[in-house]
């Protein structure tokens, strides 16, 4: 279990936002109904999980409606690069999303995303982890370039994210549970080398899942692939550094492992706020959280510092491996039954997996007990031994749960006011509001002269409560009729059906048309090795794109370079230098550098400002991802001179930089074709 203290010196404790994957319709009423405050989707267009359902343009309004009306955000991933003659899309698309009501788009690319924050002013942007942003340089810039939130790298310790959380002019927003890359995401080209399928763009084949072996050929794992991430227990030391959105991978996942991990988080986050000194996580809980989905357990990344490899990666599979229940005692001559010895329970309905010389395993269609803890289970297809493992890949009662909790789509109901009038002159009027937001409808018919019996309060607030079928209970309802007249029970129902209408339109958030214009902004043109035309030709740049964004300083006066990522090591000594120069050290003195024309190649948001106001003439690299005339432009307007467009333009780039401290100098993949772990500091890059 893990204690939270709350420290009365600092500042109040807000609750972060809780921010939920939504990779189709019934994903996101999972989300919603389980707790979420937000949720994040894709489209049809410049989406990083293309092979998610997603959501049809079509399909975007109800969504947002529904989503709104149970005061739910709803964030829009438009987190690829784009190419030139995609921007004049990308910025329609971008245009539709606001009018739909969308409360922000998580955009990678800072060509449309300098488009947007010019042509639609009033759209909200978060910056993706895509563009690699993991220390407070980078959250700076982001913050001058027009974000209001920054998704950051994945890789980042406790401290680090204190520091970034600190006084921060964005949002920080941090992943807490899902699925890991091994790659700082952005930085990664290996799908695209090997296969032609691009993370960048959408189209990640998750070649870091396959195994590899070591240079030998002889011993094969699973070398690249993590663990899922799971940082439950460090919610309290999360929420008081201030995050302000909780994040939780998983637009490919199920409708149930949505409405699980959601509402599992929703309840230690509304725990902790309630009663931070007992913060405690109970142990089923975190076997759930196993159950639905994870890869042989969690990680919890670098939050406290480099794991090993026994804590980080996935082992021997790298997929959804479940819980272990028990072993393989015997394998009787019936054809698919195994007899089981149990350490957990095992039901009808639940999904086995027997780990022997193959994987096999089904759902279990036939259980009989044997006593003494044995089962025999079926129909189990394959070969299989006593003393193999069994794992139990799916819970029935688990899954039942959680499509309980969705399926009715009514856990989640929002409280909403009603005021009634009615006269002869006036006819009905029915005011709806929730806080400050009030909507107010006016039938002038229906009211009538009482020939027998008048309506009464009573009788209208009746039919006033039956708000079944919507998004709303009702709160309080005050009810003013003129005396002596009627109102027919059909027409009180229309008109709270019309009003909650109404309502429910008001809440969704759509906007204003708005016509973005034409963009005609110049087409990026690079050679092969993604230079781009017109650049300078002379000392680094006459050097390969390896060697480009490799930390080294060859020749005297040469101009430094600056690898996509510097956190950590790199990061310190590049603080302390700048420190060194507002105190007025000589610059030549403290960077090595030519005293008169300091250069430097950057390859990272991160430090561009800090170059630029210590004098410097920063060139900009393959890692700043510039993919479009326009990303250009912007980087140009930030007082950077772009010399290569991104990693995604180049035959041979680096094909990863990782945070983890990778075992092997050399591995082949199943082709035998091979690759190398150049370590440079504290990181390491591999290359083909």
């Amino acid at each position: 279990m893990t204690e939270g203290k709350k420290d009365k010196s600092k500042r109040p404790i807000e609750a972060p936002e809780l921010l939920a994957p939504a990779g189709g319709m019934t994903q996101l009423v999972a989300a919603v109904e389980n707790g979420a405050d937000a949720v994040y989707l894709g489209g049809e267009f410049l989406n990083a999980r293309g092979r998610a359902e997603n959501f049809k343009s079509k399909q975007l309004p109800d969504a947002v409606k529904y989503a709104h009306s149970k005061n739910v955000k709803v964030y829009l991933t438009m987190n690829t690069l784009v190419k030139d003659d995609e921007l004049q899309e990308g910025l329609n698309y971008a245009a539709f999303a606001y009018e739909t009501g969308i409360d922000a788009l998580i955009i990678q690319d800072m060509g449309l995303a300098s488009l947007i924050k010019e042509r639609i002013l009033d759209m909200a942007l978060h910056l993706s982890t895509q563009a690699s942003i993991y220390n407070r340089s980078g959250v700076d810039f982001a913050a001058a370039a027009g974000f209001d939130t920054v998704v950051v790298a994945r890789e980042l310790s406790c401290e680090e994210l204190k520091e970034i959380c600190t006084d921060s002019p964005c949002r920080i927003e941090v992943f807490v549970h899902g699925a890991l890359c091994i790659c700082y995401s952005g930085q990664c080209q290996l799908s695209r080398i090997i296969g032609g399928r691009s993370a960048n763009r959408g189209e990640c084949a998750q070649p870091c899942r396959l195994p590899y072996t070591d240079e030998d050929g002889r011993h094969e794992g699973y070398y690249m692939s993590p663990k899922d991430l799971c940082l439950l227990e460090e919610l309290p030391r999360l929420i008081e550094m201030g995050v302000s959105s909780l994040k939780i991978e998983g637009r490919m996942k199920s409708p149930e492992y949505v409405a699980t991990v959601t509402s599992i988080y929703r309840k230690y986050i509304d725990a902790y706020m309630s009663s931070p000194g007992s913060y405690g996580v109970e142990k089923g809980d975190i076997e759930d959280l196993v159950q639905i989905y994870s890869r042989g357990g969690f990680t919890k990344g670098f939050f406290d510092g480099r794991p090993s490899d026994e804590e980080y990666l996935s082992g021997e599979l790298p997929k959804h491996q479940g819980k272990y229940i028990g072993k393989v005692v015997a394998v009787p001559k019936a054809r698919n039954l195994v007899d089981v010895k149990l350490e957990a329970p095992l039901e009808m309905g639940d999904g086995v997996e027997i780990r022997a010389s193959e994987l096999t395993g089904n759902v279990v269609t036939y259980i009989k007990p044997l006593g003494g803890g044995v089962l025999r289970i079926g129909d189990i297809k394959g070969r299989v031994a006593p003393g193999d493992s069994v794992y139990k890949t799916g819970d029935a009662g688990l899954n039942e749960r959680a499509q309980a909790s969705y399926r009715n789509k009514d856990k989640k109901k929002i409280y909403v006011d009603m005021v009634f009038t009615a006269s002869l002159e006036k006819g009905m009027t029915l005011t709806i509001s929730e806080g400050e937001r009030q909507v107010t409808h006016t039938i002038p018919k229906g009211v009538e002269i009482a020939r027998r019996k008048a309506v009464t309060a009573e009788t209208v607030k009746e039919q006033l409560e039956k708000t079944g079928g919507t998004d709303f209970n009702p709160g309080e309802i005050t009810v003013h009729i003129e005396k002596g007249v009627n109102i027919s029970l059909s027409n009180i129902n229309k008109i709270r059906r019309q009003a909650l209408e109404m309502f429910a339109e008001a809440k969704a958030g759509r906007r204003e048309k708005v016509i973005p214009g034409i963009v005609e902004n110049p087409v990026l043109i690079t050679n092969d090795e993604g230079r781009i035309k017109g650049t300078p030709q002379k000392g680094i740049f006459g050097k390969g794109p390896l060697e480009a964004v490799r930390e080294r300083q060859d020749e005297a006066g040469d101009i430094m370079m600056i690898p996509a990522v510097t956190k950590g090591s790199k990061d310190r000594e590049l603080a302390a230098r700048f420190e060194r120069i507002k105190k007025g050290e000589d610059i030549a003195e403290v960077f090595g550098v030519e005293k008169d024309k300091p250069e430097v190649l950057v390859n990272n948001p991160g430090w561009i400002r800090e170059f630029i106001e210590a004098g410097f003439t920063v060139y900009g690299g393959p890692g700043l991802n510039i993919f479009n005339g326009a990303a250009k432009e912007f980087y140009e307007s930030q007082g950077v001179m772009p010399c290569w467009g991104s990693y995604e333009l180049m035959r041979r780039p680096p094909l990863m930089t990782m945070e983890y401290d990778f075992p092997l100098a050399t591995f082949l993949d199943r082709k035998g074709e091979r690759y190398w772990a150049a370590h440079t500091g504290d990181k390491t890059v591999i290359e083909k």
